[in-house]
């Protein structure tokens, strides 16, 4: 049993397991207040918002959270892999969209095996070679981020 707030069962070297205290990081208020159509509105945690990802203090925060989130999680690490594994191994090594018609040509998108984003393609007509548009794998490795909200 594990209680975040308490700690974690870890192993010993020898193998025993016994309780092992970790604390989430607790992030300090900075008092801010917002105001808008006359009214306002505190909000101590306003500081977290970093837009531009470019505060360090953000950067710490957020990593000591992944840090004690992986330690809380450690445990589970064996059946987050069972449970990964069985869920791509239902997935087909090369999935394609059902193509639709807009603008004079044919669109859709496919997944490539071992490929983690799609590339998205179109076709005069559906029996022609699709035409690229935008490979998203290729993004991928010249960024380490990529986003897009909407795209045409």
């Amino acid at each position: 049993m594990t209680f975040a707030s308490m700690g974690t069962f870890c192993p010993t070297p020898n193998n025993e397991y016994r309780m092992t205290p970790v604390l989430p990081p607790l992030a300090p208020r900075h008092p801010h207040v917002h105001e808008q159509h006359g009214d306002q509105r505190q909000d101590p945690w306003f500081w977290l918002r970093d837009d531009s990802r470019q505060d360090p203090a953000v950067r710490a925060y957020l990593e000591a959270e992944n840090a004690y989130s992986q330690a809380v999680l450690a445990q589970t690490q064996p059946l987050q892999q069972t449970l990964y594994d069985e869920m791509a191994g239902r997935l087909q090594p090369t999935e394609l969209s059902v193509p639709y018609w807009l603008r004079g040509f044919w669109y859709r998108h496919r997944f490539d095996a071992g490929a983690e984003h799609p590339v998205y393609e179109r076709l005069p007509d559906l029996a022609a070679t699709p035409e690229p548009l935008l490979d998203a794998n290729e993004r991928r490795r010249a960024s380490p981020f990529i986003s897009w909200a909407a795209w045409r």
